[in-house]
């Protein structure tokens, strides 16, 4: 993969789109200070996703864009796009060719694209991350980059050997790993909090779910009862209820009977109200004939009022139509005159305009004519004053000829003079040279010899080197592993007294009287009185129960003391023993069956007063039956146990198994505390031995290393002593070779100065003839020119009279032509004009006469209008008459209907009152209704019993009885107050949850080991990658400083060679003949070329598809630059190299050259080279490089 091309597009001082299209080899980038060389550098940086301003030279990202000059705007968005030929695949795409794409825009957006595709800089940075390319890289070098290369901290230079390694995404690995932990230890402890909240919650909540289970029995009970009784009650609601509807029906009957009655009263009522409504039918009829009169009279009122506004309208109307069309036909006179004024100037425009351009014909034509006799005259002048020319030049060339010949003739006697004297000194210096050669070959023999055997050495060395450290491998993994045990002993021993702690302190008595252990006489607790064997450790610890934390006292004034200080502390929690230590001797009866279990134990020979009051009288069997046997028949008082736990005593009981207590595991947790601090001494010792051992092998690795790095410093010393003695081998086998090239060249350009003088003599003469000839020839042209000048110059005359003619009647002609076209446009708008006031009058004139017709035609109608309104008028006062005769003679009728309206009215009370009755039967039946809604609710809700299985249910025998034990029931349940009735289930949810969480931890403990195996991979990875890395870039940093600095010493060392993960770089540097503590003392140019040294060490390891030199060769001498570039022609094969320069022998190793140059308006401009290798490397190419110099100048 290579850098096919790079596009900048408003990118600093590339305002206009500019390529830069590149080959694998050595591009050379040239040009003057501030032309915007470095600039390109920038744009890669920059595209690979630099994010610092400063690096790229500026204050903020906004700089990157074409900020605009004096003589240019500035651009609103920068853009790059980096092609990269990935026809070998070393990117992760299946694309032969990558375009990577960075825009910025002046409002401060930026984005990316690859192959045209919107990305994320992730992407990039991602699939450029194996590649050796990326913001981090070291591929763009500048001057001041390298200045910081050996000016770094040790530590940050260690970034170049992390970057070589690869291990840069190893550490974000880990990186991610470590948070993981750190999550994942609060999630643990997280967990393990939850854990002991829920064993808290738990057994409050399971002594709820044990009430709530027996409430939940007695509920069960009581429900069971309580349906019986709802059955029950039930079954006496269904007797009620059929009572009810037997008394529904006959207060129904009841109210049909009624209501037979009322309606036969109504009918007869009905009868007489018609015959009433018949007789007052005719006096309505006439009534609503004098409301439709009145009615008649209002609209007649309302259509008179109407015509009477309709009629003032027309005549507002008519009014204002005559003023507007007196107004239309006044203007449409006035567009008229005004029409007819213009027409006429049109028409003397137009005569105007014909002779102007009549005119004008004829001034051209003649103007035509004058103007070819004028170019015919140029022409003849033109040929004259060429022939003029043409004899002037030959003359003045047989001039420049003859005084080179006479010249050449002169400077070819004084260097064929030279040249003899040259020949001399060659042949004195041959000699001299041979002699020195001879010298230096035998001296370079020697060196060879002692180089060899030098290797020999070092090959040496480097076996026992190697062999050394992995000796010193395995004994600091030897030193890991006794360490861990150590750790573990100890760990275990602190977790054992750490238990024991905690027992003592739930002990408040306990704990009181251990904290005054030495001023109370207390000699220690019963628990480290024995010492069981593993089998009988359970067994005494069970005998003994609580005695295990009893304290033995010196005496019994001692247990009097501890006892009435214990009174004085007013302590409560727990008991505490006493058990002292004098006293007569306590005698048990032997028994004559089982082992004494005091036989089994060990103790003290001080503490057999103690042990016998506790075990003495303890016998050990094999089987139960064989223990309660013994037992029944002693008669001692001893008591007879078993290994596994039964107990038989003196007063016949027996006990099997144990309690849960804390004294389970006491004496095998003092037992194992016994043997970890017995066995801590053995493993610190071992732990000692092991480090001694590691130093050792360390210091022996040491010296191994140091009698190494002497003979490196001697090979290197050697070496380049060797190579410096080659080279001027090389220099004097090549000084013979040019001394005995250029004595042949002399000789050779000696003959060819004597033919060429006698050459020279005789064009001398036929030139000095030619003169003589060209000067007569000169003078007759002369005066042919001259005649062909005047013509010329009054032909000239003629022609600018006649174009000055012509400008003035074309002036004329375009005022006429533009004042034609204004009047055309004001006389087609006037006749438009004209048209619509004609078009506006026609209209005016109808709307006049439809309007005077209107008005005639309202007129009449308002006469129709009033006779109608008085024939109404007299109608209506006649109905008004006639209605007050139809009222008399209905009141008899009236009286009637009134005692037929009375028994109606007491026909409906009694249907009231029936009503009432049946309404009552029906209140009681609807209340029997819900009674027996709510039983059968009871039964089915309740109770959850379909209806047909409960009234299939037999009867209670005795209800009296039913309803006590149903009262017993509730007085039950409320005696166990209040229940959560969720307890079950809640402490079944909260025990599935404690078992999940279990699960879990045990799952993120998992996990959490994995995760740090994980990062002890990758840290064992990294740190034997960083290590062969190292030791592959010093190899490489030695080879690259022998090369680039001929007899000199230069290696790269750890600061901290034992801590491989933080340990810093240090370059060692010391130049042929000099000793230099700090790399700072050295001078600009061997500062500079000792970090590239260390650059291209690193790249020989991990090499990137290109590098980017930024005139890092400035600081150099001739001598270094040459040898800069020596090494940079042995790798420019396997590496594409894009170099800004000004040096001259940079640009004669280049392969495409290119020049930038600054405008006049600040912007960039590219121009480009391409050179040939073979060509560019030959002597006779020195033409050529001399133009590459004069252009850089010249840009």
């Amino acid at each position: 993969m290579y850098l096919k091309s790079l596009v900048l597009k408003g990118f600093k001082s590339f305002a206009d789109r500019a390529v830069l299209s590149l080959e694998p080899g050595m591009t050379v980038v040239v040009g003057p200070n501030g032309s915007g060389k470095s600039n390109i550098s920038d744009a890669v940086l920059w595209v690979l996703g630099e994010q610092s301003a400063k690096q790229l030279r500026g204050q903020a990202m906004e700089d990157v864009i074409f900020a605009g000059s004096s003589a240019r705007q500035a651009v609103g968005l920068a853009e790059v796009d980096l092609v990269l030929d990935n026809s070998d695949g070393t990117l992760p795409l299946d694309f032969n060719e990558v375009v990577v794409t960075r825009r910025m825009y002046r409002s401060g957006e930026s984005e990316y694209l690859i192959n045209g595709s919107p990305s994320r800089l992730m992407d990039v940075l991602d699939i450029l991350n194996d590649s050796g390319l990326g913001r981090d890289t070291h591929s763009i070098i500048s001057q001041g980059s390298l200045q910081n290369v050996l000016r770094a901290r040790p530590e940050d230079r260690r970034l170049l050997i992390e970057e070589a390694a690869g291990i840069l995404k190893h550490k974000k690995r880990k990186e991610r790993s470590a948070r993981k932990l750190k999550n994942m230890d609060a999630e643990l402890q997280r967990v393990h909090d939850i854990a002991g909240e829920i064993d808290r919650q738990l057994k409050p909540l399971e002594r709820q779910a044990s009430r709530a289970r027996q409430h939940e029995q007695l509920s069960e009970e009581l429900k069971s009862v309580e349906l019986s009784l709802a059955v029950d009650d039930l079954r006496r609601l269904q007797e009620s209820w059929r009572e009810t509807e037997r008394l529904e029906k006959e207060a129904d009957s009841l109210v049909e009977l009624a209501r037979f009655r009322v309606d036969e009263k109504n009918r007869e009522l009905e009868k007489y109200q018609h015959l009433l409504e018949e007789k007052g039918l005719f006096a309505g009829d006439i009534a609503e004939q004098r409301r439709r009169c009145q009615t008649a009279l209002d609209r007649l009122d309302s259509g008179m009022l109407l015509l009477e506004e309709k009629g003032r309208n027309m005549v507002t109307r008519l009014s204002e139509l005559r003023q507007a069309v007196h107004r239309s036909e006044s203007s449409r006179v006035d567009v008229l005159a005004r029409l007819e004024t213009y027409e006429s100037d049109h028409r003397d425009t137009a005569a105007q305009l014909d002779e102007l351009t009549a005119q004008l014909e004829r001034q051209q034509a003649a103007a035509n004519e004058v103007h070819e006799l004028h170019e015919q005259a140029e022409r003849e002048l033109t040929e004259a004053n060429a022939q003029v020319r043409a004899c002037e030049k030959e003359f003045d060339e047989c001039t420049l000829a003859e005084l080179k010949a006479t010249e050449s003739l002169s400077t070819a006697d004084v260097e064929d003079g030279l040249l003899v004297n040259r020949i001399s000194q060659i042949e004195d210096a041959h000699v001299s040279t041979q002699t020195t050669l001879a010298a230096r070959r035998s001296h370079l023999e020697d060196l060879e010899v002692q180089l060899t055997q030098l290797q020999a050495d070092s090959l040496a060395a480097k076996s026992d080197i190697d062999s050394r450290v992995r000796i010193h491998d395995d004994c600091r993994a030897r030193l890991e592993e006794k360490r861990e045990q150590l750790s573990s002993l100890r760990a275990e021993i602190k977790g054992l007294e750490h238990v024991d702690k905690a027992l003592d302190g739930s002990r408040p008595l306990l704990a009181w009287a251990l904290d005054r252990k030495d001023e109370a006489g207390i000699i220690s607790p019963v628990s480290e009185l024995f010492s069981a064997p593993p089998a009988l450790e359970g067994l005494v610890e069970h005998l003994l129960g609580a005695d295990m934390f009893a304290l033995m006292t010196k005496d019994s004034h001692a247990s009097a003391e501890l006892v009435d200080q214990l009174l004085k502390a007013e302590l409560s929690g727990g008991e505490l023993s006493l058990v002292n230590m004098t006293g007569a001797t306590i005698e048990h009866g032997r028994a004559k069956v089982g082992t004494r279990l005091l036989d089994e134990l060990t103790y003290a020979p001080e503490h057999i007063r103690v042990a016998e009051l506790l075990l003495g009288d303890v016998y050990v069997l094999d089987s139960a039956i064989d223990a309660i046997e013994a037992a029944a028949a002693d008669t001692t008082g001893s008591r007879f146990v078993t290994r596994d736990g039964v107990v038989a005593w003196p007063n016949g009981k027996v006990t099997i198994g144990t309690q849960v207590t804390d004294t389970e595991g006491v004496l095998s947790r003092k037992r194992r505390l016994r043997e970890l601090q017995a066995e801590e001494p053995v493993a610190a010792k071992a732990v000692v031995d092991g480090e001694r051992d590691v130093d050792k092998a360390l210091n022996n690795l040491h010296i191994a290393q140091a009698d190494d790095f002497e003979l490196s410093q001697s090979i290197a010393q050697v070496s380049g002593e060797a190579d410096s003695l080659r080279e001027e081998v090389g220099r004097l086998e090549q000084a013979i070779t040019d001394q005995l090239q250029e004595k042949n060249q002399i000789e050779q350009r000696r003959t060819r100065i004597a033919e060429d003088t006698a050459a020279s003599r005789a064009k001398v003469k036929e030139l000095s003839d030619r003169k003589n000839e060209l000067a007569a020839r000169k003078g007759e042209l002369d005066e042919k020119a001259a005649a062909a000048r005047e013509k010329s110059a009054a032909l000239a005359s003629r022609e600018d009279s006649s174009k000055r003619e012509i400008s003035a009647i074309q002036v004329d002609l375009a005022t006429v032509r533009e004042r034609e076209r204004h009047l055309s446009k004001q006389i087609e708008s006037l006749k438009k004009e004209a048209d619509q006031l004609e078009e506006t009058l026609l209209v005016s004139h109808e709307t006049e006469s439809k309007l005077e017709i209107l008005r005639l035609r309202v007129e009449p109608l308002y006469d129709v209008f009033t006779s109608l309104r008085e024939g109404v008028q007299e109608k209506a006062e006649i109905l008004s008459d006639r209605a007050k005769i139809e009222q008399a003679g209905q009141g008899d009728l009236r009286d009637t209907i009134d005692g037929a309206r009375k028994a109606v009215a007491d026909e409906q009370v009694k249907l009231d009152e029936a009503n009432e009755k049946l309404t009552q039967v029906r209140i009681e039946k609807s209340k029997l209704e819900v009674k027996v809604e709510s039983a059968v609710s009871v039964i089915t809700e309740t109770h959850g019993v379909l209806l047909e299985i409960a009234l299939a249910l037999d009867p209670p025998e005795n209800r009296e009885e039913e309803e006590k034990r149903a009262e017993s029931l509730r007085r039950k349940l409320n005696n166990l107050g209040s229940v959560n009735p969720v307890a079950v289930e809640e402490y079944l949810k909260l025990r599935e949850r404690r078992d999940f969480i279990a699960v879990q931890l045990e799952d993120l403990e998992a996990a959490a080991k994995a995760l740090q195996r994980i990062v002890a991979a990758i840290d064992r990875k990294m740190r034997n990658r960083f290590i062969d890395t190292f030791k592959q870039v010093n190899e490489n940093f030695e080879e690259v400083f022998a090369q680039l600095f001929p007899g000199g010493n230069g290696h790269l060392e750890l600061t901290d060679p034992d801590n491989p993960e933080e340990t810093g770089v240090e370059v060692y540097a010391q130049p042929r003949g000099k000793k230099v503590r700090k790399q700072t003392l050295l001078s600009g140019g061997e500062q500079s070329l000792v970090a590239l040294t260390l650059l291209f060490a690193v790249y020989r390891v991990r090499k990137t598809p290109f590098y980017i030199l930024d005139e890092v060769e400035a600081a150099l001498d001739d001598t270094n630059l040459r040898r800069l570039l020596s090494y940079l022609d042995s790798i420019r094969s396997t590496t594409q190299f894009i170099i800004i320069s000004h040096q001259r022998r940079t640009m004669e190793m280049a392969d495409l050259l290119y020049g930038v140059s600054m405008r006049s308006d600040g912007v960039s401009k590219l121009v480009s080279q391409k050179l040939d290798q073979q060509i560019r490397l030959s002597s006779e190419d020195l033409g050529q490089t001399r133009d590459v110099e004069e252009f850089s100048g010249a840009q």
